[in-house]
């Protein structure tokens, strides 16, 4: 393989790692986000686990973006770009299906 394409090729695998870990983290909360009742007592038991989730998710994360940089910083900013995004119209799509939902309600 040439140098290029293996550059092209990382920075696709760093971009696609980036969707990826956007996707995990946003489904994982909006789960964990479904199941809290506040009418449950039990809700402080499930904060430490959520928090914890959370921690472990966003160290992962950082980790990825540590051996992105490792490699080229480039792919770093492919990995952080991606991910941003991912997030980005995740967030917008489910404001809108929420806001559908109320509309609907309405």
């Amino acid at each position: 393989m040439t140098p290029t394409l293996l550059r092209i090729l990382f920075g696709l695998m760093w971009a696609v790692l980036g969707v990826l870990a956007s996707w995990v983290s946003f489904v994982s909360l909006q789960k964990q986000a479904q199941s809290i009742n506040p009418k449950d007592t039990a809700l402080l038991k499930k904060l430490p686990k959520v928090m914890a989730g959370r921690i472990i998710k966003m160290l992962l994360i950082a980790l990825a973006i540590y051996l992105a940089l490792r490699m080229n910083i480039v792919y770093a900013l492919v990995f952080v770009v991606a991910l941003t995004i991912t997030t980005l119209v995740l967030v917008i799509n489910l404001n809108r299906q929420t806001n559908k939902l109320f509309d609907d309600r309405n």
